[in-house]
């Protein structure tokens, strides 16, 4: 009885942290539909550079150059993590955040990309997996045009590992393992289904 009221006590505290410090946790999704949507979304990534199918690699990233691929193969994943909340509570640091990047757009000062910066960190205090979206590259491929006057968002990601065969610089076969990231976001009514948007190191 004392161990199990040892357990309850800091499963409250754990919860009771969350809940004062105010961030928003992200959590693992079960869904095997979800999981098996983004399993694919990779899979047609690698799949499509296979076989040089412009169409097909377009339709899954928001990168724009195809690597030559002579084969890969599936190593592991990991589950989907989302995070989930209302704008409302943020909604001004988002907004400054879009301000200063279309003004970097429309300068390249490195004064607005840096603001844009201050910005997103801001939004990733209470909402860390969003902050840490918006200060990498694509994130504007996958947002609705008025995310700021939106009331929620959905983010989710997810990882999928393989072995694959690239062609070298020099011609020759380069086999690497790559951890392939995925990106997917939720706003209203915008989905705007699973996208590669990066390989780290590449």
């Amino acid at each position: 009885m004392q161990r199990v009221h040892s357990l309850l006590l800091v499963s409250f505290l754990f919860c009771a942290s969350i809940l004062f410090a105010g961030n928003t946790p992200i959590l693992a999704v079960a869904d095997p539909k979800v999981v098996a949507e983004a399993r694919s979304t990779a899979e047609k990534y690698w799949n499509a550079q296979k076989t040089s199918d412009d169409e097909l690699f377009r339709s899954v990233t928001p990168q724009v150059n195809m690597n030559v691929v002579f084969a890969w193969t599936f190593v592991r994943d990991s589950g989907v993590q989302v995070e989930e909340g209302n704008i409302e509570g943020f909604r001004q640091d988002l907004s400054n955040f879009l301000v200063s990047y279309q003004k970097y757009k429309s300068t390249r000062r490195l004064q607005d990309i840096q603001e844009a910066a201050t910005y997103a960190k801001k939004v990733g205090i209470q909402h860390p997996f969003l902050g840490e979206f918006l200060q990498k590259g694509y994130w504007e491929t996958i947002t609705p045009p008025n995310f700021d006057d939106s009331k929620t968002y959905k983010l989710m990601g997810y990882e999928y590992i393989a072995d694959v065969e690239f062609q070298s610089k020099a011609g020759a076969t380069l086999k690497k393992r790559v951890t392939t990231i995925l990106r997917r976001l939720v706003v209203d009514g915008h989905d705007s289904g699973w996208k590669v948007f990066f390989i780290p190191g590449s």
